[in-house]
């Protein structure tokens, strides 16, 4: 494949998955759907993305064609312990697509004995993150693939923007749209004690009206 060629499959990638991006509403829809639509288009086997949080605990949100030894018991090994992409990410030593030399998860997979690694050994690690907000880590791999050249580094990079990009889109519009819900149970809270308050005062006035009239009765 030439330059021109290479130019072409790569604005062709951006821009498919571009439009998805550009549509999507829900965060776990749309990171399956573009996680499938990345491994297709740069011809990849397999790949997962983690979510990291501020005390750099992480979780894997979404996965395609694993190998056995890494969904051993549930996944177990890529919900448990550390490795070498999420320790830089925490750390802040992960800024951009990089090559993992060797996986960890992978190696600890092939020590135990936990199932065919069906020949992914290495994977590239890229940051998902939109201005100075970071979210976690999109990997990616291939069976007999040691090495993504700068190229695809770059491509998986600029992917990984757009997907940042929307991930704080949606998470605002979740949060806004929560927002509205807080406010809007705020309002009814308030009405409902409003409406208490004279349901209340309307008991007390037929209340006092009964006993004047019970005590007017008795005089009379």
């Amino acid at each position: 494949m030439n330059f021109e060629e290479k130019e072409m499959h790569r604005l062709e990638a951006l821009k498919e998955i571009a439009e998805l991006l550009n549509e999507a509403t829900n965060l776990q829809d749309m990171l399956e759907k573009i996680l499938h639509t990345l491994l297709q288009v740069m011809n990849l086997q397999t790949g997962w993305i983690f979510f990291i949080d501020e005390s750099g605990k992480h979780r894997m949100l979404v996965d395609e064609n694993l190998p056995p030894a890494l969904t051993w018991q549930e996944k177990k090994p890529m919900c448990e312990g550390d490795c070498w992409c999420v320790e830089r990410f925490v750390n802040g030593r992960l800024e951009k697509a990089t090559n993992i030399i060797e996986c960890k998860r992978i190696e600890d997979a092939i020590e135990c004995n936990w199932g065919e690694t069906e020949d992914v050994t290495h994977h590239a690690t890229i940051p998902l993150r939109s201005g100075s907000e970071k979210f976690g880590l999109l990997n990616v791999a291939a069976p007999h693939k040691t090495h993504f050249s700068e190229e695809e580094l770059a491509l998986l990079e600029s992917i990984a923007f757009q997907i940042g990009t929307t991930i704080q889109r949606i998470q605002l519009v979740e949060k806004e749209r929560k927002y509205v819900v807080v406010a809007e149970r705020n309002r009814l809270a308030r009405d409902l004690h409003d409406s208490v308050k004279q349901l209340l005062f309307s008991i007390m006035l037929t209340a006092k009206g009964t006993l004047n009239m019970m005590r007017w009765y008795s005089k009379t």
